[in-house]
């Protein structure tokens, strides 16, 4: 479930990306649509995580889950793993 959520929040950041600079509504709404999603994924790569602590997808995934969240502490925690 957390990679289907994960991919439906980067479609919709996608699709974000394609809305004009001046229809600065409509992008906020998507970015905040991809922010619920990110929020939905998040527990599943968590667990995977717990589970398989030095599992590279997960901890990558995180990373960008994180970023999209706000949460640089948790980002940097992930690059932290990576090395």
């Amino acid at each position: 479930m957390g990679v289907i959520y994960y991919n439906q929040a980067a479609a919709v950041l996608d699709q974000a990306r394609d809305i004009p600079l001046s229809n600065e509504k409509e992008y906020n709404a998507k970015v905040a649509e991809a922010k619920v999603l990110f929020e939905k994924a998040l527990p599943y790569f968590e667990k995977v995580l717990a589970i398989e602590p030095n599992e590279s997808g997960a901890i990558s995934s995180l990373m960008v889950i994180y970023q999209q969240l706000g949460k640089q502490d948790k980002v940097k925690e992930m690059e932290e793993k990576l090395k």
